[in-house]
């Protein structure tokens, strides 16, 4: 063994050099690896791009009328993708918030995106659940979701614009029939909705709140309504007016501020609940100009008393609902493919609806609506659709436009009853988004089932 030469230190064992550490596999991203960066800088990019990449799906969702929860949980989809376990995501109506840490000696990354208004578009539902899907099976990398979201961005809308005018009127006409307008009031009524309809988009065009053009909406249906009273006092002109109010109404957020409410966004559930409070108040202003001004110019309004529908009813209730919610999808731009699956989702809750009524109007409604969240979560998940745009343009034929212009031509005239009738309206909107979410989870077993059998097939 030799021996170390004086001066010189006694060899120790020798220490091995740390290893280089490596960006972790979870993190790559298959276009930062050609970039030149260090490890470190590669994690970096790659974590930016993937909470990018979240929040601009969060902000699709978000802005054409999804829940909180589902917004987070698409968020959290593209974070697992990514490998960032433990991502926090905060959302309000308007901003969405999300921060990750990989460790506590690093320094944590925190964006923030502002959620503009959007008009509902179905047809990007649609194409962000799918890319959700592929991400969840591992079919699409990050990089191909965000070259597909940006597809989103920038692609129209699924049907041209005269497609979704022509739709329009016909939900404004099926709307008048399911009231049991006649000829004149369902003709009137598909023209007067395609006119709020165009009013809406100069409105939004020009930058003018959307609140006054619900309030313009409310004036030109009652204006539209004493015109007809004057010229022909035979046709119902109540029945034109509540007809261009559900008109109005439809795809209001109660239904999803109940939600959020339900599962603890609270903040988010205020925000969507004040947006229908002011939409409701927008209308109620405008129709309640314009029985002023009907009243100012001698032309004396009526309103039909409300009846409770009876069995035959059915026969006209159902074809109509089928019209009205197959007109409604379609202007938001819904597949094709969900078409027969709304109109069966309206008929089946209209007809639920009337049936339940011989028990009382408000159990009529509730029950018409956990029918419609009973089968539309199966539903979408066999046609692999978002359950949101099946149940909202469903719930349209039970919306209490009736009842809710009973109520403002009540106090029009001094009666302090129309209050009832105006609380009696919204008791029914809440029924409405309670009853279709009591559905979904009283299908959450069969909805397991679906999903199971859609996954072995």
């Amino acid at each position: 063994m030799n021996e170390p030469s004086a001066g010189q230190p006694a060899a120790g064992p020798r220490k091995r050099r740390a290893p280089k550490p490596r960006m972790p596999s979870r993190f790559r991203d298959d276009t930062t690896s050609d970039l030149g960066f260090t490890d470190q800088a590669m994690e970096q990019v790659a974590v930016n791009r993937a909470l990018d990449l979240a929040l601009r799906i969060g902000e699709l969702l978000l802005g054409n009328g999804a829940s909180s929860l589902d917004t987070v949980l698409g968020m959290r989809t593209v974070t697992r993708a990514a490998g960032l376990r433990g991502a926090q995501v905060d959302i309000t109506l308007t901003t969405i918030m999300i921060s990750y840490q990989g460790s506590i000696d690093q320094v944590p990354v925190t964006r923030v995106h502002y959620v503009p208004h959007r008009d509902l578009d179905y047809s990007v539902l649609e194409r962000i659940e799918q890319i959700l899907r592929d991400l969840r099976a591992g079919r699409t990398s990050l990089a191909g979701a965000r070259l597909r979201v940006d597809d989103t961005y920038n692609r129209p809308g699924r049907y041209p614009q005269w497609v979704r005018m022509l739709a329009t009127v016909v939900m404004g006409a099926g709307v008048g029939w399911l009231l049991g307008g006649s000829w004149l009031v369902i003709l009137i009524a598909g023209i007067a909705a395609a006119l709020i309809e165009m009013i809406t988009e100069f409105f939004q065009r020009s930058g003018i709140p959307r609140f006054f053009s619900y309030v313009t909406g409310g004036f030109l249906a009652t204006v539209a309504a004493a015109l007809l009273r004057f010229a022909a006092p035979s046709h119902s002109s109540s029945l034109l007016i509540a007809a261009m109010i559900i008109v109005l109404l439809a795809g209001m957020t109660i239904v999803t501020a109940v939600q959020d409410a339900l599962v603890g966004y609270l903040v988010t559930s205020g925000a969507r609940g004040l947006d229908a409070a002011l939409t409701t108040i927008g209308i109620v202003a405008g129709v309640a100009l314009g029985l002023g001004v009907a009243n100012h110019l001698g032309v004396v309004m009526a309103v039909a008393s409300y009846t409770p529908p009876n069995l035959s009813d059915l026969f006209t209730g159902i074809p109509a609902a089928a019209l009205v919610v197959v007109g409604f999808a379609v202007s938001c731009s819904l597949p094709r493919r969900g078409w027969a699956a709304v109109a069966a989702l309206g008929s089946l809750g209209t007809a639920v609806s009337v049936i339940a009524a011989q028990s009382g109007s408000l159990f009529g409604v509730a029950a018409g609506a956990v029918a419609i969240g009973l089968v539309a979560a199966p539903l979408a998940d066999w046609l692999r659709l978002p359950t949101l745009i099946l149940i909202i343009p469903a719930l349209v034929p039970l919306l209490p436009g009736l009842r809710l212009y009973r109520g403002l031509y009540l106090l029009s005239q001094g009666y302090i009853d129309g209050w009832a009738r105006v609380v009696e309206a919204v008791s029914i909107a809440i029924a409405l988004a309670a009853g279709v979410l009591l559905g979904e989870y009283l299908a959450s077993p069969l909805r397991r089932l679906t999903t199971r059998k859609l996954s072995i097939t």
